[in-house]
Parts: structure tokens; sequence; C-alpha cells
């Protein structure tokens, strides 16, 4: 035997190292199952207590959009005096930004900009939204939604940085309410 080569005897037998294994495994699904018990009761962020004071803007399933997909040109608003933007995107926009008081609209250019809104929840939080319509289609392309947001801190508006979260629930309900308006003109 050379001199430097040792035998070390192992310190669990096959055995116990397969009762320690079992255990770990027990214990990792007890930590995964706890954890998503106790998720429930963990304090809302600010956003999802907005989600729920404005009600579902997608439903549960959400809503997703095929890359690539072709633009249904049948969804053009077909009214002479509705040649730059969609009519069903406007009346959408307008009607889910309704809560909100509006500071300006123009729909030659498909500009709506809302002033600062607060809910009734959390009064030291506003936001506003500017929503530009691009296109004569029914369709995510033609409509760009921006939500800037503010905090009140120490009695002065802090700006926040921009949530495209919310920006993406509030285009996936115009979108959702001008598709419905357009089915209900076809409906006619």
């Amino acid at each position: 035997m050379d001199k430097f080569s040792y035998h070390v005897p192992p310190i669990f037998n096959q055995t116990e190292i397969m009762i320690f294994r079992r255990i770990l495994l027990i214990n990792t699904i007890l930590t995964l199952v706890s954890t998503a018990v106790f998720a429930y009761d963990y304090p809302k962020s600010r956003e999802e207590q907005i989600y729920d004071e404005m009600g579902s803007l997608a439903g549960e399933n959400g809503i997703s959009f095929t890359p690539g997909h072709i633009r249904k040109e049948e969804t053009k608003s077909l009214d002479k005096n509705w040649k730059r933007i969609n009519k069903y995107l406007w009346e959408a926009a307008g009607k889910v930004l309704s809560f909100m008081p509006i500071l300006n609209m123009d729909a030659s250019h498909g500009i709506i900009v809302t002033d600062w809104y607060s809910t009734t929840k959390e009064p030291s939080y506003s936001f506003k939204i500017q929503v530009n319509i691009s296109l004569n289609v029914i369709s995510a392309e033609a409509l760009e939604v921006k939500v800037f947001e503010r905090r009140l801190k120490n009695g002065q508006w802090y700006n926040e940085p921009v949530s495209t979260t919310l920006a993406n629930k509030f285009e996936d309900q115009i979108i959702r309410e001008a598709r419905e308006l357009y089915i209900k003109s076809q409906s006619k």
C-alpha cells in the first residue's frame, strides 16, 4: 500500500442515505406547499389593488396576440369622418377611461390624455394615462397606452417609473371593448 493512499470508510450506509434523501424530498415538498398557501395572505401590491378596484381587464386567461399575424382590414372604419384612426378604438378608449377626468381629446390625431386620478383606497398614489391611436384598424399595433405614476411623500408629489404592466392592461381592455363595439355594429 502506498504511503499516500488511504481508505476512508463510508460515514453513512446506503439505507441511511436513502432515508436522508426521502426526508429531504418531503421537506422540499412541504416547503413548496406552505409557500403556496401563505402566498394568498401576502399583502397586494399597488398595481394589484388598482386592478381589484377597476375590475378584471383581460379575464382570468388574459389576452394573447399572435406575432406576425395579418391585420384584419374588415375592422377598418368605413365612415368618411374616420379616415386616420379607428372609430371603434376611439369609442372604446373613451369608454374604458370614462372613470377618469379627461384633460384632452383630439379625435383628428387619435390622442386622449387624462388628468391625474387617485383611487379611494390609496389617495397618496395617482396615475394619468395617454392613449395614441395611429391606425384605422383594430389591432395592438394601432394603439399605444402610456401610464404615468406619482406618489405623495411629505406633502409633495414624486414621479415613479412608468408602469408597462398597467399600460398593457388598459391596452388589452381597450382592444377588447373595440372588438365588442365592432361586433355589435355588424349585427345591426
